[in-house]
């Protein structure tokens, strides 16, 4: 009987109450093969990012087509071919019958004055002196002193190109501010690019999104802009001064920006740390 028992055949409807709650269940994974769709039009987060190498062709070109700028206007200052044009752009922004009147509402000429000062010396040391308490705060003491080498070197070569050329200070029009003896190349718009720049690089290769970078690079090249257009406005510089300023402060700033990388791929400056609360702390 007990042998009946363990060895009984299983009738049909048994069979079927055993399966059946198997029956629902997914057939297992390795029972099929795993095929790994691939999207023929991969989105913006897959396309591969530019390479260092691309970026730095891309960057030595432009570098090099500010310089040839700025040495075929150096030439054709020297040799008095601006005049004319630069002497009409300076009429042009003040009241014919009065030419120490610029055009324009009175609250404009005083956010002028504003905008040059950030282009100053005082004010360009403050915002570099933050940006080095951070690197400072998050123990980047070698980016740091490379910063306060680039910017320092960039001043020097600034005060050596005015030295160098010796442009006098227009007389076409009154001047509505101070202002050194030196004329070209613009102390203010080279400085402001070479500060700015870099300082937007900075910040722009510690953003983690495309838009923040860019928003970065944005406001840098926007506070250049606006600090030598300023010193137009206010008749202290004749508008080649400012261009040569902006090509010659790009040049520097885009120079010590490829020294960074190649110091950092070495291991001789760190690298720059992402944004975040942390790094904001300096802890």
């Amino acid at each position: 009987m007990m042998m009946q028992t363990i060895f009984r055949t299983a009738e049909p409807g048994e069979m079927r109450k055993q399966v059946s709650p198997a029956a629902g269940r997914a057939p297992c994974s390795l029972a099929r093969p795993i095929t790994m769709k691939t999207d023929p039009h991969p989105t913006q987060s897959q396309r591969p990012a530019m390479t260092t190498e691309t970026t730095t062709f891309l960057e030595l070109c432009i570098g090099s087509i500010l310089a040839l700028a700025f040495l075929r206007l150096a030439d054709k200052v020297m040799a008095g071919k601006t005049n004319q044009i630069d002497e009409r752009i300076l009429k042009a922004l003040r009241h014919p019958e009065n030419p120490a009147i610029p055009k324009g509402p009175q609250w404009l000429a005083d956010t002028a004055q504003d905008v040059t000062a950030m282009g100053g010396g005082p004010n360009l040391s403050l915002i570099t002196g933050v940006v080095i308490g951070f690197l400072a705060l998050n123990r980047r003491f070698r980016a740091a002193g490379f910063l306060v080498i680039s910017l320092s070197s960039g001043m020097i070569i600034s005060r050596l190109l005015k030295d160098f050329f010796v442009r006098p200070r227009p007389t076409v029009v009154p001047k509505l501010t101070h202002y050194d003896p030196g004329s070209f190349p613009s102390g203010h718009s080279m400085l402001s690019a070479l500060v700015y720049l870099t300082l937007g690089s900075i910040l722009s290769r510690m953003a983690a999104s495309k838009v923040a970078k860019t928003y970065f690079l944005s406001v840098a090249i926007a506070l250049s802009m606006l600090v030598g257009l300023s010193r137009m406005y206010l008749g202290v510089h004749y508008p080649s001064d400012v261009l040569a300023g902006w090509a010659a402060g790009s040049v520097w700033a885009g120079f010590c920006a490829q020294i960074a990388r190649w110091l950092q791929r070495r291991g001789s400056v760190e690298r720059p740390l992402p944004i975040t609360p942390t790094t904001l702390a300096g802890r």
